[in-house]
């Protein structure tokens, strides 16, 4: 993972009877982007080094040619980031973002 970038967007929907949507109804979308250097991706045939922050020195594929024991290596990036301390403030800004939601599901206990 050589980082995330999150933020929100605002739109309005317009009418669209086959999915039941109503015009004019404000949402807000929470879009959090994980970048990856892809072994594959024509970027490297200008020479940029994959996995320069992971300390593994090499990429992840994720899509075209995927190797999926890939995602789990990605999943544990994203949580060592997470846990990092020098990225408490931006991961409290990431969940904030995440419980804004005014129609949050209540959970049942069991």
């Amino acid at each position: 993972m050589e980082g995330i970038t999150y933020g929100t967007v605002i739109g309005t929907t317009s009418k669209n009877d086959y999915w039941g949507i109503e015009e004019g109804r404000e949402v807000r979308l929470h879009i959090f982007h994980v970048q990856v250097c892809n072994t594959m991706a024509p970027e490297n045939a200008l020479g940029l080094k994959c996995g320069k922050d992971n300390g593994r020195g090499k990429g992840i594929s994720i899509g075209l040619g995927q190797k999926f024991y890939d995602y789990g290596i990605l999943v544990a990036e994203i949580v060592d980031m997470m846990n990092k301390s020098e990225h408490k403030e931006d991961v409290e800004k990431m969940l904030q973002l995440l419980q804004l939601s005014e129609h949050r599901v209540q959970v049942p206990e069991l």
